[in-house]
């Protein structure tokens, strides 16, 4: 919760510095791999002060540390091997097409060698950042992973730094301890980049978000933003890119799930008729999912503080909130478009209505006295609605703006990201 609301109050809008996020990363991990190369030299180099000219190595304590120390450096590792094999063929393809005639080829090898170093799928896969086409939909996922690989690694060079310490090696275990040390600072580094990545994926805050100069912070109903790409009409079917198995027959009420793998048509429960019937047995009793679909003005203004009741004739339903059971049945009714509300509510009594009895609420506030909320079951059921008397019944919501009117999802390029994507996977 705390994390949540941290990332989703930071306004990150400098779109060319998100851009270069991945050559950030690049640059973090030859620095660390760099600082891992100097740590094998004066392991295989450096002697023991003990005047017998033993290496580093024979001293078993700082053989411990050195192994976990490498093996938190796993990532700083397979850099340092393609960095070295790199440089290796270059220096092979000078020496062996060192003539003019050859210079053709010399230069057709580095030319293959340059493309190979600036592919983003290699790059990931130096640096061990997978970008499978699941993660579009589940970036939470390939946030927790690296996360946990980087503080893996962060324990494993603090385990070592405490053990070189412990060596009892005073000039090269100092020397071991201190580079050690000082490669937390890449880990760290690497560990904020994941973390302003993950932000604009999962805590995305569209464009007149960051243009909103306003402190007021964000409503504690508001669970978050969802970037339009992400919507379930968008699922590409590629591995873990694809709409829920379910279809219709899903049950899931995560206000995500519905959003990013169902299409518009989806309606995620049945009528309230038939769900009150089952709800007896099942934890969500008397809540229902429902589509609000205003313009983006209103949604911002939601955002940051609730729902307002429509107390202006003409309301069918009466004076109240109204939801449809699914965002394609909201096209037809919202009087103004731009952003689709996702929201969990509460719906207390329910009176059910049919159309020959929509004289008995329309326009008027007098069923607020008995029932919380009025549902319409209209002759066509996928078309239903509902109206509720009150925000309070709102418990939560996510929020969807259109890319007409939100355009930092191209400007980010969030839909080309997998693009690129290598071997299925990398």
């Amino acid at each position: 919760m705390w994390l949540r609301s941290t990332l989703s109050s930071v306004k990150f809008r400098d779109v060319s510095s998100y851009r270069r996020l991945h050559s950030y990363n690049i640059a973090v991990v030859v620095l660390d791999s760099i600082f891992a190369f100097i740590r094998i030299i004066i392991f295989y180099s450096g002697y023991l002060d003990d005047g017998k000219n033993k290496n580093v190595g024979d001293n078993n304590t700082a053989l411990i540390g050195y192994i976990i120390d490498m093996i938190g450096s796993a990532i700083a590792l397979v850099m340092l091997f393609f960095l070295s094999a790199s440089c290796a063929y270059i220096l092979c393809v000078t020496c062996c097409y060192d003539s003019e005639k050859e210079k053709k080829k010399r230069d057709e090898a580095l030319e293959c060698i340059g493309q190979m170093c600036h592919s983003p799928a290699v790059q990931r896969f130096v640096t061990l950042n997978c970008n499978c086409p699941c993660y579009i939909t589940r970036p939470q996922h390939r946030f927790v992973i690296r996360m946990v690989l980087l503080f893996l690694c962060l324990v494993c060079r603090f385990t070592a730094f405490i053990i070189y310490l412990a060596a009892g090696i005073k000039s090269a275990g100092n020397s071991l301890a201190g580079l050690c040390g000082a490669s937390w600072l890449f880990l760290l580094l690497a560990i904020l980049l994941q973390v302003l990545h993950y932000r604009i994926w999962w805590h995305y805050l569209p464009s007149y978000e960051l243009e909103n100069k306003s402190t007021e912070p964000l409503s504690k109903k508001h669970k978050r933003y969802i970037p339009h790409h992400l919507l379930g009409n968008n699922r590409t079917m590629k591995l873990g890119d694809q709409p829920c198995d379910n279809g219709q027959q899903c049950t899931v009420r995560s206000m995500e799930h519905v959003l990013i793998f169902h299409r518009d048509v989806h309606t995620p429960q049945l009528r309230w008729s038939e769900v009150r019937k089952r709800e007896i047995h099942t934890r969500e009793h008397g809540r229902y999912i429902g589509f609000h679909q205003t313009s983006v003005q209103a949604a911002a203004s939601i955002a940051h503080s609730d729902f307002l009741i429509s107390n202006k004739p003409p309301q069918m339903l009466g004076f109240g909130i109204y939801f449809a059971r699914s965002q394609a049945s909201t096209l037809g009714k919202a009087r103004h478009g731009g952003a689709i509300i996702c929201a969990e509510i509460r719906m207390g009594k329910v009176l059910q209505v049919t159309k020959d009895e929509l004289d008995k609420v329309r326009n008027t506030d007098s069923w607020w006295d008995e029932y919380d909320t009025v549902y319409y079951n209209h002759v066509d059921e996928i078309r239903d609605e509902f109206c509720i008397k009150s925000p309070e019944q709102i418990l939560r919501w996510v929020i969807v703006v259109d890319g007409e009117h939100d355009t930092l999802v191209n400007e980010y390029k969030l839909p080309e990201e997998f693009n690129d994507v290598a071997c299925g996977c990398v």
